[in-house]
């Protein structure tokens, strides 16, 4: 696929989610908090960049929605997602079912949605950068519990 290569290197971790998309989710779970994001690609009010370090923060009782960076740090945001103790985490992911992240934190602990065909993904600034080489998956894992 032309691009894909410069569209998923790991030297850009900044991919803007498709407005359509984010705005189906949105519909349906009302997010409180973008949890990695820019300012330039903020798709919430309330957001962690990378210099807030979104990993480090409480995702509790949010409602969170999750475009983490396709970069050797997913296993740690996938991770995340799967511990926060009361809320709601709703996670864009490539589908790599085969993958030690797949079977620790999602398979069996989260409803996990195929999408159908490849997302096409946008430039920081709003531009079309073009379908992503992988499919794709939306995890949501549903922590409603409250601490005593």
């Amino acid at each position: 696929m032309k691009g894909a290569k410069t569209l998923f290197s790991s030297d850009k971790t900044d991919w803007r989610t498709p407005r359509e998309l984010f705005d189906r989710l949105d519909a349906k779970y009302h997010f409180t908090l973008d949890a990695a994001a820019t300012a330039e690609n903020a798709l919430c009010k309330s957001y962690y960049t990378e210099a807030d370090d979104g990993l480090s923060k409480s995702w509790d009782g949010e409602i969170v929605f999750c475009n983490p960076p396709y970069d050797r740090s997913v296993d740690k945001w996938v991770k995340k997602g799967s511990e926060i103790k009361r809320g709601i985490c709703v996670m864009l992911l490539a589908a790599r079912t085969d993958t030690r992240r797949f079977h620790n934190w999602i398979y069996h602990q989260a409803e996990v949605e195929f999408i159908k065909s490849r997302v096409h993904f946008l430039h920081p600034d709003g531009t079309p950068a073009g379908a992503a080489p992988f499919p794709s998956m939306i995890v949501v894992w549903h922590h409603l519990h409250r601490e005593a």
